[in-house]
């Protein structure tokens, strides 16, 4: 098979070790450290080990969990970096009577057309405006929950179109289920205060950085225990 089949197991004395990526260029084999910091004292108050290929913010409800547990306190506001900053785990918190504060992943943009926050989204009118003025309320639902917006043939002839879609059938917008969460987010990080707080996470890096001069990339153990 070209390339690493997903799950891969990568040892035989330690059968929980993945293969996994700190970035596009930069791998790794073993296990991922996942730590929640007080942001005043700066304290490790959790901390788990995941898979190496497991997503960064599996279980992350789970360490707000470990951290109460751990202090007897109650975390009023959980703050993490855009790996935990998905639709899915700010619902997952959102659940739990929480607000998760993540900065949202930047828009994809592959082909160098309009990103998506270039178009209005209008939620309680489920319909989408272009930059060109066009709206459209056409939409599916794909098997994720997302609606898929068409705007087809009002593309057709657009001046804009260059810069919108290379596609025959005209430019489509996903909008993601927990679209007004996501929304909420960007909003408060375009803030001046939101900058502000979405920095103090940078204590989390601190604490990674002290564990990285103790070895804990050199684990002396077998086993994710």
């Amino acid at each position: 098979k070209k390339g690493t089949a997903s799950g891969r197991i990568s040892s035989t004395t330690d059968p929980g070790q993945r293969h996994g990526r700190k970035s596009k260029s930069t791998s790794f084999t073993g296990s991922k450290a996942s730590v929640a910091t007080d942001i005043e004292s700066q304290i490790i108050v959790a901390a788990d080990v995941i898979s190496g290929d497991a997503p960064d913010n599996q279980d992350a409800l789970d360490l707000v969990k470990q951290a109460e547990a751990n202090t007897g306190l109650t975390v009023l506001e959980p703050l993490g970096d855009c790996a935990y900053g998905d639709g899915g785990t700010r619902q997952t918190f959102a659940d739990a009577g929480r607000t998760l504060i993540a900065k949202v992943p930047k828009d994809a943009n592959r082909h160098g057309v309009f990103l998506k926050s270039a178009f209005n989204i209008n939620l309680d009118r489920l319909q989408v405006r272009c930059p060109a003025g066009q709206t459209t309320v056409r939409y599916d639902v794909d098997d994720y929950g997302a609606k898929i917006f068409r705007f087809g043939s009002m593309c057709l002839g657009c001046l804009l179109r260059r810069m919108c879609t290379h596609s025959v059938k005209g430019r489509t917008i996903r909008v993601h289920p927990q679209e007004n969460l996501l929304q909420i987010a960007r909003a408060f990080q375009r803030s001046e205060a939101g900058r502000i707080h979405l920095r103090k996470r940078v204590v989390a890096e601190h604490s990674l950085a002290r564990l990285a001069t103790l070895a804990i990339d050199r684990a002396r153990y077998l086993g994710l225990a």
